[in-house]
């Protein structure tokens, strides 16, 4: 029996992976995943089912979790269970090799868990690229000032921050400090250096999605 429960699981996580594969072939920026809604991307701003998701049992999105938090070293096979038992609310990242990195929130939704993945594209953005204000660029390169980059979820806020952050990277020596402020009592700080140290430019508090 605790054979077959292992090889469900295993499959379980495979057929994420592959439709986590397929969202480059529909040009998706994101994943939704819930007992509910099953598999859904995000194209264009729109959701739609993913092709042969088909439906999804509480068990199969606590195993894809426990699958991401054990591939990312948030957890081990001792205490990933008793993880996801009390997890209310979790941020992280995953890596697919060939694929790409993908931004991760994990929260408990009626009892069940609910996944969001977004890609993060491998191509930097710039502010040019963006037909960002030119503006910010002159913000970007200031030496001193403060700069609140605020809009709804999905408006760009990491990715205009992104582009500022590359901007400084290619073109001057500083270490960059970012900070995201998630409620009136919780604050994400991220340190990174420049120029060339990180490979992306991303800000490495992970927001919500």
């Amino acid at each position: 029996m605790e054979s077959g429960l292992k090889t469900t699981a295993a499959n379980n996580f495979e057929r994420f992976n592959q439709i986590v594969r397929m969202m480059a072939d529909y040009r998706a920026s994101d994943l939704h995943i819930s007992v509910s809604g099953g598999f859904r991307y995000r194209i264009d701003g729109r959701l739609v089912p993913a092709p042969q998701s088909g439906p999804l049992l509480p068990g199969d999105t606590a195993g894809m979790a426990a699958g991401i938090l054990l591939s990312g070293r948030k957890c081990t096979k001792g205490n990933v269970a008793g993880f996801i038992d009390g997890l209310t609310d979790c941020d992280c990242s995953y890596s697919l090799p060939g694929h790409g990195r993908y931004r991760v929130n994990i929260a408990s939704q009626r009892r069940t868990l609910s996944l969001v993945l977004r890609h993060i594209p491998a191509v930097l953005p710039t502010i040019e690229g963006l037909d960002l204000p030119p503006v910010l660029s002159q913000i970007a390169l200031a030496e001193r000032g403060l700069v609140l980059v605020t809009g709804i979820t999905g408006s760009g806020k990491s990715t205009t921050l992104a582009a500022m952050i590359n901007l400084i990277n290619r073109t001057k020596q500083a270490k960059i400090v970012t900070s995201r402020i998630r409620s009136s009592s919780s604050t994400t700080t991220t340190c990174a250096r420049s120029p060339s140290a990180s490979a992306d430019p991303t800000p490495r508090a992970s927001p919500r999605l």
